[in-house]
C-alpha cells in the first residue's frame, strides 16, 4: 500500500482553531476575529474567536484570544480546576485498565460503552502510514461476539485518530414496545454482552487474511472519497504548522 493511498489525516475544520494549538503560530488579527463566525468582544476589550471542530466523536473547542487587557484574568481563568461530574465514578483494575462509570438517564433504557486505546496514527513509522486505520478496521469486524449484537437494536463503530483508537458500543437495554430486554445474555447484567463484544474486539480479534483483503479496499475506498481539493489544503496546513513533528503527516 503507497502513503498516498492510505495517509490517515484529520481536517483542520478551522484556522483559528490551528492557530491557538500550533506552538508559535501567528495568531489572526483582532479585526479578523472580530468578524469570524462566533467572534464576540469581552469586557476587557480583547476579541474572543471561538472555533467548533468534531474530530473522532469529540467536540474540540479552541478559542483565540487577542489584544487581551488584563492577562492577570486569563491567568486566573486557566488556573481553574474543572471540577468533574458529581456522579462520575473511575477507578482502575488489577490489569491496568482505567474504567470511568457516569450514570445517564437521557434516553433512557439505553447503554453505551467505549473502549479507548492510548494508539493511533502518530505511533505509525514513516513504512506504516495507514497501518492503524487498517487494525482498527480488522480487528472491529473480526469479532464473532460483536456480531451477537447484531439485531438487537445496537449500533457499533470505531474511529483513529492521532493519539487514539475507540471501539463503541450505543445498545437499547429493552424493548421500546414490549419491555423485552434486547441485549443476549440479560441475566448477566444487560452490560456483560457489549463488555465481551468489546473486550473480543480489542484483545483477541481475528486477523484472517481474507479480512484484511476486504478491509484493505474498504479504507482506500474511503481514503478516494475524502480526496477532495479541501480535504487536500487542510492535510498542507497541518504539515506547514506541525511540521516540527509528525502529526502532519499522520
Amino acid at each position: 500500500m503507497s502513503r498516498a493511498q492510505v495517509t490517515r489525516c484529520t481536517p483542520a475544520r478551522s484556522q483559528a482553531a490551528l492557530h491557538a494549538r500550533a506552538p508559535g503560530a501567528r495568531r489572526p488579527a483582532a479585526a479578523a476575529l472580530a468578524a469570524a463566525p462566533g467572534a464576540r468582544r469581552a469586557r476587557s476589550g480583547a476579541y474572543i474567536s471561538a472555533a467548533f471542530c468534531r474530530r473522532g466523536g469529540r467536540l474540540i473547542v479552541a478559542a483565540t484570544l487577542a489584544g487581551v487587557a488584563d492577562a492577570t484574568d486569563v491567568r486566573q481563568l486557566l488556573s481553574q480546576e474543572i471540577q468533574p461530574h458529581g456522579e462520575l465514578v473511575q477507578g482502575r483494575l488489577p490489569n491496568g485498565l482505567q474504567y470511568v462509570l457516569l450514570p445517564n438517564k437521557t434516553p433512557p433504557a439505553r447503554f453505551e460503552a467505549h473502549l479507548e486505546m492510548h494508539v493511533g496514527s502518530v505511533d505509525e513509522r514513516a513504512d506504516e502510514q495507514g497501518v492503524a486505520h487498517l487494525v482498527e478496521h480488522v480487528t472491529f469486524l473480526g469479532s464473532k461476539k460483536r456480531e451477537s449484537l447484531l439485531g438487537t437494536g445496537a449500533r457499533a463503530n470505531a474511529y483513529t485518530d492521532f493519539h487514539h483508537t475507540v471501539f463503541h458500543v450505543h445498545a437499547p437495554l429493552v424493548n421500546g414496545v414490549t419491555d423485552a430486554p434486547m441485549l443476549p445474555q440479560a441475566r448477566l447484567g444487560a452490560a456483560w454482552a457489549v463488555l465481551q463484544a468489546l473486550a473480543e474486539i480489542a484483545f483477541a480479534p481475528q486477523f484472517l487474511p481474507t479480512r484484511v483483503e476486504k478491509e484493505r479496499k474498504a479504507v482506500l475506498a474511503e481514503a478516494q472519497m475524502m480526496n477532495t481539493i479541501e480535504y487536500r489544503v487542510d492535510c498542507q496546513l497541518l504539515q506547514y504548522l506541525h511540521e516540527e513533528n509528525n502529526l502532519g503527516y499522520r
